[in-house]
């Protein structure tokens, strides 16, 4: 058996939308990572709720290998690219509920958050990231699964 050089497995269009699926993702995770942090900088203090809803939050940033790897495996279903979006948009969901939560005025989680600024780019940012993601993830790996 004669083995394939690595540098011929790059021009396969599946493997070109997966390392951009893999790039994607670290740089999609890694800002609600960071905006995760920013948003914590504000608590001062926490309930079960809150925790709970972290732990969700937390949930599905360990699920991203996971769903990667699906992805990778088989890359040419439209289930495993379905899977893959659904934990961005699980992602997506419990950040903004834990951000929603923070600022709460009755439960008086946070002090010095803008709440007004804070929720409307949470709103915003709940729409257009799975949108924006679903569209240029589709719109790449779709020929890829076609062919």
């Amino acid at each position: 058996m004669n083995p394939l050089p690595i540098s011929s497995c790059f021009g396969s269009s599946v493997v070109r939308c997966l390392s951009f699926l893999v790039f994607l993702s670290a740089s999609f995770y890694g800002g609600y990572w960071i905006v995760h942090h920013k948003m914590y900088e504000y608590v001062r203090r926490f309930d079960t709720r809150l925790v709970w809803l972290n732990l969700l939050f937390l949930l599905s940033i360990v699920l991203l290998p996971f769903t990667t790897s699906i992805l990778g495996m088989y890359g040419s279903l439209l289930t495993a690219f379905s899977f893959y979006i659904l934990n961005a948009i699980f992602t997506r969901i419990t950040s903004f509920l834990c951000g929603c939560h923070i600022l709460n005025p009755r439960k008086n989680l946070s002090e010095g958050m803008e709440e007004a600024s804070a929720r409307r780019g949470a709103y915003v940012r709940s729409v257009t990231m799975p949108v924006w993601f679903s569209i240029v993830g589709s719109s790449l790996c779709a020929p890829a699964a076609l062919s």
